[in-house]
């Protein structure tokens, strides 16, 4: 409510200031009032106190600003004291700023990062945004610390978040909250489609307990797809995505006495003979604008390992093209944290 109301003010103001053509000026004006206002004590406890009247407060502001900002300025402030909306003045130049942005064809883009962007990356970060837009934009620079490493970048009500500190959350929650998920977990709703190779055709008995347990294992609906090799001598290899199971299934996929699928799981290690891909080392393919530091390399490593209970080698690449952000690849899990990834999802969505 009081934003559309901060509007309608600024909105005025543009329009008196647009038929004069004193707008750049007004501006400028504008910023530098509400600096004063912020930063004068005394002049705010005046506007503030209760006990002075309206006609004294203008009579004050008459006598501080007249004949240094233009009548356009000075009438606005008076008619925001007589509305009692004085002490709004940041939230309606705030909001006049956005209407000269929005009427010149250009966007401000608010950008956090770690340390300054260099003028190269500024650049480049502002070509691929204007790109994104399709407006001229204007950037916004603020250092924070707390982000860790990367960017975040603020568009309007658009929030491109590449910051370290993001995707570590990000990977948090899926520790936390998808652990079901971590085959394939873009496509969880999906059935697992396993590809069994035997020597001989299975039985429908040993296909289904197969399903079963395969099942039981990865909390997902499995689809059986066998196939026959003669080079697979009394045994089944069993194939799931990156997974791959090898050893002698028959007797425990027969093997119905007094069985429960938890004893399976249990025994999982035995009955796939112990599935190396477990054990094995997954590659984390990790591209960066900037080297990470031993934290963030020991965080993201620790998130990765919870992730996909393996052991994780993360192998870095810088890529300068990324502008900011962290790209992360296993296998063909693709986790894009890079703001040119949040760009080229933001263009797909706009077009």
């Amino acid at each position: 409510m009081y934003e559309f109301l901060d509007r309608r003010y600024a909105l005025a103001l543009y329009d008196a200031c647009s038929e004069k053509g004193n707008i750049e000026q007004v501006l400028e004006e504008f910023e530098a009032i509400v600096d004063e206002m912020a930063n004068n004590e005394g002049l705010m406890k005046i506007t503030k106190h209760p006990q002075i009247s309206k006609v004294a407060k203008k009579r004050i502001f008459r006598e501080i600003f007249e004949g240094k900002v233009s009548a356009e300025m000075l009438n606005f402030l008076l008619l925001l004291i007589e509305k009692e909306r004085i002490l709004y003045l940041k939230e309606k130049y705030n909001q006049f700023k956005l209407i000269h942005l929005e009427r010149s064809n250009k966007v401000l883009a608010k950008v956090k990062t770690v340390v300054a962007l260099t003028p190269s990356q500024k650049e480049a970060l502002q070509e691929k945004l204007e790109k994104t837009y399709r407006k001229e934009v204007i950037l916004e620079e603020e250092v924070d610390k707390s982000i860790i490493g990367g960017i975040i970048v603020m568009v309007g009500s658009d929030v491109i978040d590449g910051s370290v500190k993001n995707k570590l959350k990000e990977m948090k929650d899926l520790v936390e909250n998808n652990q079901r998920s971590r085959y394939n977990f873009d496509e969880l709703n999906k059935d697992l489609v396993a590809e069994v190779i035997t020597s001989a055709l299975l039985s429908q008995e040993q296909t289904d307990r197969l399903r079963i347990n395969l099942g039981k294992f990865y909390n997902r609906a499995i689809v059986v797809k066998q196939v026959i090799d003669a080079s697979i001598v009394g045994g089944v290899k069993v194939i799931i995505g990156n997974d791959v199971f090898e050893g002698d299934l028959f007797q425990e996929l027969t093997n119905t006495e007094g069985s429960e699928d938890t004893e399976f799981l249990g025994k999982s290690n035995e009955v796939f003979r112990g599935p190396e891909a477990f054990n094995k080392i997954l590659n984390a393919e990790v591209k960066t604008v900037v080297p990470l530091n031993s934290e963030q390399r020991e965080k993201l490593k620790n998130c990765l390992e919870n992730f996909y209970r393996r052991k994780i080698v993360i192998i870095e690449k810088i890529d300068k093209n990324l502008i900011g952000g962290v790209y992360v690849r296993i296998g063909d899990d693709i986790t894009d944290g890079t703001v040119k990834g949040k760009l080229k999802t933001i263009r797909r969505t706009m077009s």
